[in-house]
């Protein structure tokens, strides 16, 4: 009972101080607020308190388990503190639902195997323990207090928030990554130097994030610089290794003080038994309830295919069968691309392409009078290198703008997104209103020619820019842009225009 209460406890504490730290993670690092630098050491301190009471109660180390439990106790206040601090940073916009970051995924007995692989057979007399929010809070802190318990000695404790992965929608390009990191290090460049420092993540496919640590680090002269990762992800990496659209690959050396093997990485595909065959004639009779219906929309209808379709297909299993010579891949810049220039009547709107609708349809028209001025300038902060600029005034029909080219209109959803002014229903709403849009395209006959003109062939909405849901990115995703279009494919265009007639028409607040 006390070790499942400390695990809730420490669960809680990592789980606030990576968003509370979200803001540092995009480059803001406010070293020069005072107020803003005490509340974070004193809330690291108590997190690091909430880590030592978990680790104390496995390890049965009664008198740190007291020395834990009393911090604690005293410190409450903080937590309180900060939690009252992230809830104002969420109202005002400062980050959206998506950066309150859930608990950290690496197993507890897979930190302290981790942990006392490092201390045990590892750098000894180390000066300095960094650790890289959001992924290795605890590890880092589990790191500390390893140190402290087998080798006697208590490392400074350092979290600098970056991560590649997690970050890279957040900036406008990768050089604004590094030079965040390098003044970091710059303010630190006094406790690094000449110092033995152990980098610690809890896993790492690329290594890319580490790396670019690491060279940061080498410029203010540490004596020496180690790192430690607690789950190997070497199948991954060694199916990246011949992947022509990953250029980066941890080294295996990264792994020397791992002692677990990422789960994701363990086979490329599960065994089917029956309990998942179960499962999944459970998800198509669920799905042919719902949308394949006799009284169901056309709309309604492809998306129940579409979703039979990803129940029986995953797109790993089709990337591994299907002939490269049968398949469109990429959408970008072609006729199927929702960039490409259609007149969309939408909601009682007119569209320059798929994107401009589907982007507007994100906000409700209640939002517009709630975006700040702030909030209006830093749009067009974004907009700068397009030319483009709104005014309070273009906000209600910001998508339908005759200048606004796609990409803009994205830009602009993307940043509002990220203030939390998406409508509350979006994803529940997103997938027929996209059905909708792409009807009314492929109903014209330019558009639809092309379509028809790709045969048989498979199509998948190839991107560089993560997006898993409506396309595939580095051999994941549902595709469903793609497993749309072919669906759109097999009616006939007097069916689509019909539809599209009817969605014209209609309006509906969704």
């Amino acid at each position: 009972m006390q070790l499942a209460i400390s695990d809730y406890m420490k669960n809680s504490c990592v789980t606030m101080l990576n968003s509370f730290l979200q803001e540092e993670k995009l480059g803001k690092y406010r070293f020069d607020s005072l107020s803003y630098r005490n509340l974070r050491q004193s809330f690291v301190d108590y997190t690091n308190a909430s880590v030592n009471l978990y680790y104390a109660i496995l390890f049965s180390d009664e008198p740190r388990v007291r020395a834990a439990y009393r911090a604690l106790e005293d410190g409450v206040d903080i937590f309180d503190k900060v939690q009252e601090r992230i809830l104002e940073s969420y109202k005002g916009g400062v980050f959206s639902s998506r950066h309150i970051t859930r608990p950290e995924a690496t197993h507890p007995l897979v930190i302290g195997g981790s942990v006392a692989q490092t201390a045990i057979f590892g750098p000894a007399n180390l000066d300095i323990i960094i650790g890289l929010p959001a992924g290795s809070t605890e590890l880092a802190f589990a790191h500390k207090f390893g140190q402290q318990v087998l080798n006697g000695r208590v490392p400074e404790l350092l979290l600098f928030p970056v991560s590649f992965h997690s970050s890279k929608n957040e900036f406008d390009n990768a050089t604004d990554v590094q030079n965040s990191i390098l003044r970091w290090v710059a303010h630190h460049k006094e406790r690094i130097e000449k110092k033995r420092i152990l980098i610690v993540d809890d896993n790492s496919s690329t290594g890319r994030t580490i790396e670019a640590v690491k060279s940061a680090l080498d410029r203010v002269g540490p004596k020496e610089v180690f790192v430690s990762i607690s789950e190997a992800d070497i199948v991954r990496s060694e199916l990246d290794r011949n992947n022509p659209c990953r250029s980066l690959v941890a080294s295996k050396a990264a792994y020397n003080h791992s002692i677990h093997v990422l789960p994701i990485s363990r086979s490329l595909r599960k065994k089917t038994d029956l309990k998942e065959l179960t499962e999944i004639r459970k998800m198509e009779t669920c799905t042919r309830s719902r949308y394949l219906a006799d009284g169901n929309s056309f709309s309604e209808k492809v998306i129940g295919k579409v979703y039979l379709d990803l129940i029986r297909n995953p797109t790993e299993r089709v990337l591994e069968e299907v002939d490269p010579d049968q398949t469109i891949r990429k959408f970008q810049k072609t006729a199927l691309s929702n960039f490409a220039p259609v007149e969309i009547v939408y909601q009682g709107e007119k569209f320059n392409s798929v994107e401009h609708a589907y982007q507007a349809m994100k906000f409700l028209s209640t939002t517009w009078s709630e975006v700040s001025d702030k909030h209006i300038e830093f749009i067009n902060k974004k907009l700068e290198d397009t030319g483009e600029s709104v005014t309070r005034a273009d906000l209600p029909h910001i998508f339908s703008k005759q200048s606004m080219s796609p990409g803009a209109s994205k830009k602009v959803a993307n940043f509002l997104r990220r203030l939390n002014y998406v409508r509350s229903d979006w994803d529940d709403v997103k997938v027929p209103i996209m059905i909708d849009l792409l009807v009314q395209k492929f109903s014209t006959s330019e558009y639809y020619n092309v379509l028809k003109g790709t045969g048989e062939k498979y199509l998948i909405e190839g991107n560089t820019w993560d997006d898993t849901f409506w396309g595939e990115c580095n051999g994941r995703g549902r595709n469903f842009l793609g497993r749309s279009l072919m669906c759109l494919r097999s009616h006939t265009s007097e069916v689509l225009s019909t539809e599209a007639e009817r969605i014209r028409e209609k309006l509906i607040a969704f």
